[in-house]
């Protein structure tokens, strides 16, 4: 091989390993700069109490999904009425299971306020465990139905508060600045 051939070839080697690396380091600073992006956005939008719903009905509780849980809730009919004379950008239904998210401080919370004393375990599938309890659950929402998780923060079971809504507020903002990815 003749040495301006192996000069053509050692060029376009240096050229390629530039050119990956030039990709490589742009999709780390989109990725950085679109999470930190997404971040604010969810931190300015959840730290606004206009953006909350209480909502009431019969919940399932589920386990396994990390160290969060999720709640189900089929909504009784006069809540769906309230909700929807109330704002009018969500329509909710009576016959529509509604599901949310319990970040893991709020677990922890949920935990520490003897909440898992009023589960019933109802069906335990591979790694999930659902629960049912057998009084009204109220939950104070945030539901965004816009490609972000709908969040429960306050959980009341019958007259009984295990979660408020200042702390389960806290924690999800703590979540959404500090450990959310």
């Amino acid at each position: 091989m003749s040495k301006k051939a192996k000069i053509i070839i050692s060029v376009s080697v240096i050229s390629a390993h530039v050119f990956l690396f030039i990709f490589i380091f742009s999709m780390f600073w989109m990725m950085c700069h679109t999470s930190k992006s997404v971040r604010k956005d969810m931190y300015n939008h959840y730290s606004d109490d206009a953006t909350y719903l209480t909502v009431y009905g019969d919940a399932y509780f589920s386990t396994g999904y990390g160290d969060g849980m999720s709640v189900t809730i089929t909504l009784t009919e006069e809540c769906v009425q309230t909700l929807n004379q109330k704002q009018d950008k969500i329509t909710f239904e009576t016959d529509k299971a509604y599901r949310y998210s319990i970040y893991e401080a709020n677990r922890k919370a949920l935990e520490d306020n003897g909440f898992y004393g009023v589960l019933n375990e109802v069906i335990k599938d591979n790694n999930t465990t659902y629960y049912r309890v057998d009084k009204p659950v109220t939950l104070i929402i945030n539901d965004r139905r816009d490609a972000r998780t709908p969040v429960a923060v306050s959980v009341t079971v019958g007259d009984t508060c295990y979660l408020d809504f200042k702390t389960g507020k806290a924690n999800l903002l703590y979540y959404v600045q500090h450990i959310m990815k």
